[in-house]
């Protein structure tokens, strides 16, 4: 639990409502932390304390209210994302928790070192997001099949780019000169091969190019030199 905050009022309502959490009687804690919520309206912890009563008496509606409150004072409240990311895991909203645990994790960067505790819970968090986006990305690549197969080579390989970026993480390689800049060129990774009318008449030769290769590796000589 939170300590007690410094507001008078709210830090006795505070210790009354941690000392019904505590002695079971969560009902009690919900109206105590309430009361200390009211006196000390822009404390995050004391609406995290209530959030915790909450859960303690089987009400999710309730502990999510509070986290969200919270989360309205201060969205960078590690523990209230993370505490509503549980929530909404145990209730079976894939969708929430996905959203709440990205919160967490990447709020995480700014927590050196990691609480010992805190470690296993955010490891958790880590694993959902990885299943979770695993699973859309193959609901998409399903969704998409069909189009992409009906699409031109380019469409379909920009559409492919796309989701790969977004759910897998793919890197976008921008164009970097390295002499003299020509403007408005597409910035493209690989162009297209329908840009090159001869690639298919080069590529139809690739045996014989081969071969000349191999002839000129075998060489002892120096034939072959960058």
């Amino acid at each position: 639990m939170t300590p007690a905050t410094p507001n008078p009022a709210a830090a006795d309502a505070n210790r009354r409502g941690m000392a019904a959490l505590q002695g079971g009687e969560p009902l009690a804690a919900i109206e105590h932390f309430r009361t200390a919520a009211r006196a000390d309206p822009q404390s995050g912890a004391l609406l995290r304390n209530l959030a915790s009563a909450h859960r303690a008496a089987g009400d999710a509606g309730g502990e999510l209210a509070a986290l969200d409150a919270a989360l309205a004072i201060d969205q960078r409240d590690f523990m209230a994302w993370l505490r509503k990311a549980e929530v909404h895991e145990r209730e079976a909203q894939p969708s929430d928790a996905l959203k709440a645990w990205s919160a967490a994790v990447q709020l995480t960067a700014a927590i050196k070192p990691l609480p010992a505790p805190l470690v296993p819970l955010v490891e958790h968090g880590r694993a959902f997001i990885a299943a979770a986006t695993s699973a859309i990305g193959a609901a998409v690549d399903t969704a998409l099949a069909p189009l992409l197969a009906a699409a031109d080579a380019t469409s379909a390989r920009r559409a492919a780019a796309f989701v790969a970026h977004v759910l897998r993480g793919r890197p976008v390689y921008q164009n970097q000169c390295a002499g003299l800049y020509y403007p408005f060129l597409p910035a493209d990774e690989f162009f297209d091969d329908d840009h090159f009318p001869w690639l298919a008449d080069f590529a139809a030769r690739t045996d014989a190019i081969r071969e000349e290769l191999v002839t000129l590796l075998a060489d002892p000589g120096d034939a072959l030199r960058p």
